[in-house]
């Protein structure tokens, strides 16, 4: 990918739908016009999160932001459901709220994903923010250290796993100010479920 046609093609899209600087900015989360303004001359390197958002907010797709044609992206469209715990839990929905669309070159055949949004600021040690879009692969099996969602009395949490040798298994936030969520899956009465791996986000900040 050429990135000078990742920013010229933003600056077109930008302009093509009327919008300023200003209204991009506040479009994506960047404070003032500046930021879209350095990101159009190529002073800014984008991530792959935020050219997402940016595909987003400028109603088309990353690839063809990246330079393809729409016609050579495959996109395809995955469930978000309702706000993830990256704090003390929130309550869990089978429903989605909505569906985002991404290419298919991002996940893997003939595994099934879905999306939620982080709530709290238990993973910030891990670079999720409240408000980030959270992918998952679904699964019911995560090694030590992997970041999950998880499914506890009814309360859904974005944490990271461990298993200890004695069966109890930790839900460790990646900010101090948090305590583990400790299981013993033998003993206590605890609903608990593993439902997705953390693969990546959409950042809707700078």
């Amino acid at each position: 990918m050429s990135k000078a046609i990742l920013y010229e093609r933003i600056k077109l899209r930008r302009k093509q739908l009327g919008l300023t600087q200003d209204d991009l900015a506040s479009m994506i989360g960047y404070s003032n016009r500046s930021a879209i303004a350095r990101i159009e001359n190529g002073s800014i390197d984008l991530p792959q999160s935020k050219i997402i958002a940016f595909a987003d907010a400028l109603k088309t797709t990353p690839g063809w932001l990246m330079g393809a044609d729409k016609s050579n992206i495959k996109m395809v469209q995955i469930p978000l459901f309702e706000n993830i715990s990256c704090g003390t839990g929130m309550f869990i929905d089978d429903i989605p709220e909505d569906y985002i669309t991404i290419p298919d070159r991002y996940l893997t055949k003939s595994h099934t994903y879905f999306a939620n949004m982080a709530k709290g600021d238990s993973m910030l040690g891990k670079g999720i923010k409240e408000g980030d879009v959270l992918v998952f692969e679904q699964t019911n099996a995560l090694d030590n250290g992997q970041i999950g969602s998880f499914c506890l009395n009814d309360k859904n949490y974005c944490k990271i796993f461990r298993r200890l040798n004695n069966g109890i298994i930790l839900l460790e936030s990646a900010n101090e100010k948090y305590d583990p969520i400790i299981i013993d899956i033998a003993n206590d009465d605890a609903c608990f479920r593993i439902i997705g791996r953390y693969k990546f986000k959409f950042s809707i900040e700078q």
